[in-house]
């Protein structure tokens, strides 16, 4: 008897390097601009310690992703990571609940993507695999959907089997195979679309969402343009000028008057700009979104810069809440959450 081969592990793509160089070079900008900017005993101190983060980091890339690899065994994913601390992650496949590829503006750039799989009793994500080929995230999604129904269609095979063994009528064997012929039919429906979101509906719903990080997001972006030199001394100082020197002319009542109006106007700016920084958000994370259902399952496509593409099995779905509130609900709008 000839012994089956362990199936052997694979690899992430090797432009997941270079995906991730990427994702850490801002870490290198910030402290280089610094160095390179100012004019201080600091400078030597600042590129010390962004060398040595180079000299950490880059190996430690390297190293992990040599390190890590994922293998399709008869039962269950194997996932193992880690340089140092080595960790496995053995994923059943009937656990398996969510299988989710997510594209970010740098992944589509590199033609890469991640994808996510979340299993039952678990809120979290159980594994990632990031990145790897757009080609081959769908592969690795298509493979672990079959493996997902294998002890499925297995169990069912099994009952087959049995009830053939102890004597069924051939009424049951008749209903047997009219309900395989069934879900055939069922196999070749084209998907239907529940439910679409279009650019219009986006911005409505944009204009309702206001969330403070959109406000938080602002202030940190002028933050990070105050404190760059140029503004500081072409703009900012000229500004700061100007008003001082309008002020010291008029009356201390007007003055008062003038920059209450002055900073209530820079208030009313700010807001404006997050709400419209806010709207765009809105249409960037559910640009074209789509859920349509397809054999038996819960497909959902949606996002701009991030491209998100979820599987959910409808047989699954423990619980929909439905949620909205008294101002969005008057426009026609309501949110829902889908557990499995």
């Amino acid at each position: 008897m000839i012994a089956e081969q362990s199936p052997k592990p694979q690899r992430l793509a090797l432009l997941s390097l270079l995906y991730k160089f990427f994702r850490l070079a801002p870490h290198y900008a910030i402290p280089m601009y610094f160095v390179y900017s100012t004019e201080s005993g600091e400078n030597f101190i600042m590129l010390a310690i962004s060398a040595l983060i180079g000299i950490i980091i880059l190996p430690s890339i390297l190293l992990g992703h040599y390190y890590f690899t994922y293998k399709f065994a008869d039962d269950e994913l194997i996932i193992n990571s880690g340089v140092i601390a080595r960790k496995q992650r053995n994923i059943p496949y009937i656990r398996i609940q969510n299988i989710n590829i997510q594209q970010n503006i740098l992944h589509r750039m590199l033609g890469l993507a991640q994808v996510k799989i979340e299993t039952a009793g678990d809120s979290e994500t159980e594994g990632t695999l990031d990145a790897v080929t757009s080609s081959g995230a769908k592969q690795i999604k298509a493979k672990l959907e079959s493996m997902r129904s294998g002890p499925l269609q297995k169990k069912t095979e099994s009952q087959t089997i049995n009830q053939t063994e102890n004597n069924v009528t051939s009424q049951e064997i008749n209903n047997i195979s009219s309900e395989n012929t069934q879900e055939d039919e069922l196999a070749q429906v084209p998907p239907r679309i529940q439910f679409s979101l279009g650019i219009k509906d986006l911005a409505k719903y944009g204009m309702m969402r206001f969330r403070p990080i959109a406000l938080i997001a602002m202030a940190w972006f002028f933050s990070i343009v105050q404190q760059m030199s140029f503004f500081n001394d072409k703009i900012y100082d000229s500004i700061g000028n100007d008003v001082g020197n309008y002020f010291s002319d008029q009356s201390m009542l007007l003055n008062l008057t003038q920059y209450a109006l002055w900073i209530a106007g820079m208030i009313f700016l700010a807001l404006l700009f997050s709400w419209v920084f806010d709207i765009l958000l809105t249409i960037n994370q559910f640009y074209k979104f789509k859920m349509e259902e397809s054999n038996d399952k819960l497909n959902t496509d949606y996002g701009l810069l991030t491209k998100h593409s979820a599987s959910i099995p409808l047989k699954k779905l423990q619980l929909i809440t439905v949620f909205t509130n008294f101002f969005i609900e008057r426009f026609g709008f309501y949110g829902f959450s889908i557990q499995t």
